[in-house]
This record gives C-alpha cells, sequence and structure tokens, in this order.
C-alpha cells in the first residue's frame, strides 16, 4: 500500500513538471509570435513612409507638446554672462501615419536603434544656447497604438544670460532658456507646454553662490521675414547667496580699515611705523580690489561692489593723508623755533634784544595758540625759552579727534550702504 501511495505521488510530481513546461514554451511561442508580428507592423508601417514630411502634411500644424527635467545647474559664470543646465528634453506629438492600432494588444512600444532615422522629428533649436551640442545618443522613443510619439534626450546647453551687476553681490539673476523651430513657421508647427508638469527640478540641484527662487513659463509669436514662429521660454530667477562674499570680501575689507586706525594711538613722532602701517593697509586693499575685478566682466555701470571697496580705500587713504598733514605742522613749528633760535643768536645788545622779545611775544602767543590747537602744551627749553618738544603725557589732538571721527564716518558709510543696496529694489 506503501508503494502505491509512492507511485502515485510521483506520477502527480510528473504531471505537474510536463504542465509547466507546457506553460513556459506556450510563452515563448507567444512572446516570438508578438516579436514577429510587431516587426512585420513596423516594416509595413515604415513602408513608403516619408521622413522628410511632417505629420499631417498640407493640413493642420503639428502641435508640439514640450515638458523637460532640470537634473542639474552648473555654477553662473558672471564673467562669461552664461549659465549651464543639464535636463532631459522632451517632445509629445502625433504622427498618425505611425499608428498601429489595438491589434497587437499592447498600448504602447519603445523603440531603439536606429528608429530616430526612420522618423520625422522636429527641428527644435536654442536661441540663446553658445555650446551648439547634438542631442545624446542616449534617447528615448517611445510610441503609442495611436501614433503618439513621446522623443525624450538628454541635453546640456550653455544659456547666455546678460546680467545687470549694479547690485553685484546684493542682486538677482533671471537667465531665460528660448527655444523655436528652425524653419517650421506656425502654419506647419505649433510649440506649446505640455499640460501636466510641463517642468520639472530634481531635488538635488544646488547651485553654489545662488538659490533657486522660482521659474516661470511664456510663449511668444515672433515674427520674421520667413513667416510667424512660436516660441516657447522658461525664466528662471535666482538669489545670490552673500555668505561667501560676506566672509571673503566684506569683512576682510572692514578689518583692514579698522587695521588702519591704529595709527591714531601711535606716537606722531614715529614715522616708520605711521607710514608703514597706511602703506600696508592700502597696498591689502588694493590686493582685494583686483581681486575680486579680476573674476567679473567689464561693465559700463558701477557695482555695489566697487562702491563698498572704493569707500573703504577712501578711509584708509584718508588716514595716510591725517598724518601727512600732522607731519607738516610739525615741520612748519620746527621752521619757525630755528628761525627764533637764529634771531637770538644773530642780533645781540640790549635794544635790538628788547625788542626783538617784544616783537616775538606777539608771534610766541600766536604760535602758543597754534602749538596748543594742535599739539596741546609744550615743554620749555632751558636754553632758549621756547618750545622745543612734545611732552610725553601729551599727544597729539588730531588724532584724538581721528579715533572717534573715523569710525562714526565708516559706520555711518556702511549703514547707508547696505539700506540702499540691499533693501532698496532697482
Amino acid at each position: 500500500m506503501l508503494g502505491f501511495s509512492k507511485l502515485l505521488w510521483l506520477y502527480f510530481v510528473e504531471v505537474v513538471l510536463l504542465l509547466l513546461a507546457e506553460g513556459n514554451s506556450n510563452s515563448d511561442v507567444t512572446n516570438k509570435t508578438l516579436g514577429a508580428r510587431t516587426s512585420m507592423m513596423l516594416e509595413k508601417m515604415f513602408n513608403g513612409y516619408d521622413k522628410r514630411l511632417r505629420p499631417d502634411f498640407g493640413g493642420a500644424s503639428c502641435k508640439i507638446n514640450i515638458s523637460l527635467h532640470v537634473s542639474s545647474m552648473v555654477p553662473i559664470k558672471e564673467i562669461d554672462m552664461e549659465v549651464t543646465i543639464v535636463m532631459f528634453f522632451r517632445q509629445h506629438w502625433t504622427d498618425s501615419r505611425l499608428a498601429y492600432g489595438p491589434s497587437l494588444g499592447i498600448p504602447k512600444i519603445k523603440l531603439l536603434g536606429n528608429i530616430v532615422d526612420q522618423v520625422w522629428l522636429p527641428d527644435t533649436f536654442f536661441i540663446n544656447d553658445l555650446s551648439g551640442a547634438k542631442p545624446s545618443k542616449d534617447f528615448l522613443f517611445e510610441l503609442t497604438e495611436d501614433g503618439r510619439i513621446t522623443y525624450s534626450h538628454r541635453k546640456s546647453l550653455r544659456l547666455y544670460c546678460p546680467m545687470d551687476l549694479r547690485k553685484f553681490p546684493m542682486d538677482k539673476k533671471i537667465c531665460e532658456m528660448d527655444f523655436e523651430s528652425f524653419s517650421y513657421d506656425v502654419r506647419d508647427v505649433f510649440y506649446s507646454w505640455l499640460n501636466q508638469d510641463p517642468v520639472q527640478i530634481d531635488n538635488k540641484v544646488q547651485i553654489p553662490q545662488f538659490m533657486l527662487m522660482d521659474w516661470r513659463l511664456k510663449f511668444t509669436l515672433h515674427e520674421y521675414t520667413t513667416g510667424n514662429f512660436s516660441r516657447l521660454s522658461a525664466v528662471f530667477r535666482f538669489k545670490r547667496q552673500l555668505g561667501f562674499y560676506l566672509l571673503q570680501e566684506f569683512i576682510p575689507t572692514v578689518l583692514i580699515v579698522a587695521l588702519s586706525w591704529v595709527g591714531f594711538w601711535i606716537d606722531e613722532r614715529s614715522v616708520p611705523a605711521r607710514v608703514s602701517l597706511g602703506i600696508t593697509t592700502v597696498l591689502a586693499l588694493t590686493t582685494l580690489m583686483f581681486g575680486i575685478q579680476a573674476s567679473l566682466p567689464r561693465v559700463g555701470h558701477v557695482k555695489a561692489i566697487d562702491v563698498f571697496l572704493m569707500g573703504s580705500f577712501i578711509f584708509v587713504f584718508a588716514t595716510l593723508i591725517e598724518y601727512a598733514i600732522i607731519c607738516h605742522l610739525l615741520s612748519i613749528h620746527q621752521t619757525t623755533s630755528e628761525v627764533s633760535d637764529t634771531f637770538h643768536q644773530v642780533f645781540e645788545g640790549k635794544q635790538v634784544e628788547l625788542q626783538k622779545r617784544r616783537g616775538n611775544r606777539k608771534h610766541d602767543s600766536l604760535l602758543s595758540n597754534f602749538r596748543s590747537r594742535f599739539f596741546g602744551k609744550r615743554i620749555s627749553d632751558v636754553n632758549t625759552g621756547q618750545a622745543s618738544s612734545v611732552h610725553q603725557g601729551q599727544r597729539c589732538r588730531i588724532d584724538q579727534h581721528c579715533r572717534k571721527l573715523f569710525p562714526m564716518a565708516y559706520v555711518l558709510f556702511l549703514s547707508i550702504y547696505f539700506v540702499v543696496y540691499y533693501f532698496a529694489d532697482f
């Protein structure tokens, strides 16, 4: 009895394996038959197909629906005024000559190989593209049973983007991507955006120094001598991120200007120290100015960064001028003292000396007022009775006033600058 059950079980397994083998064989036969039927259908469909003629030639214009998916954006180059966009460009249209009907039982098929060389394709070209790159060999060609075609390929475009740099680096950029048919006017080909999600931006798109704020779509008709052409435009709006320039330009410049004020606390008789400090700050700021200008185009208008750097340069240069004025006043005082000593040595005699003293009293009083106004109190010389040198406890009053005047004026300049260029919209 046990042997009979075992034989029955083996027979059942054999029958199942035979049925599975037969099913796979039928499936392979079906797939081979479907492939053969599709190949025959394509050969029949392309028999007599002329790709030189657009769909519905002589009738209504062929409507091309456009959609695109932006995968990346390369950093915007201000010096070349261009932006590079990498995207999947998709075109949708209907060619009734390629409608194969529901006989195959497949709603849509994807074709590769040399299919793009056998069918009619729109001659879409990008007006502001500087690269002139041809479509990639990697493409998607999808055909539905009613002749609806989806043609998608990857494109890398270097788009010319005119830029207004008046508010640089606190500016916003608007870059357009314009395209139309090269040879077909609106009577033959009409472009329009796809109704559902015509433009998609990848979530991983990050642009150094910029942030993509939004985008909008446009449709325009352009009239040429050869006819009216439909043009589609995708307008992207970018906002520059200030962090890079804040760390590389603004903060170092402010620190250099503040460093130039250290000279107000250095003794005015320390000529090498104050002159070397002033020249160093001027050269450092000049290097920053040339560095930022090398990465920007030579435009005719004044940029915001130019105003900031030039204003800061004027403050640094003013510290050198301030010390030059002090040195000039010190030389006048020294020359006056030497002339007074010479008169004391040449003219001897009591009457001459008395007249000299009477005449010098008025002169000495004026000189004393001049010295006390700009240089503070002086020590009387033991031999001549005239002012000779600066007291160790006294400092130049010009420096004392500049310690407050320069920082206050620079803070006022920075306040007006950022209010005008950061908050104002022009």
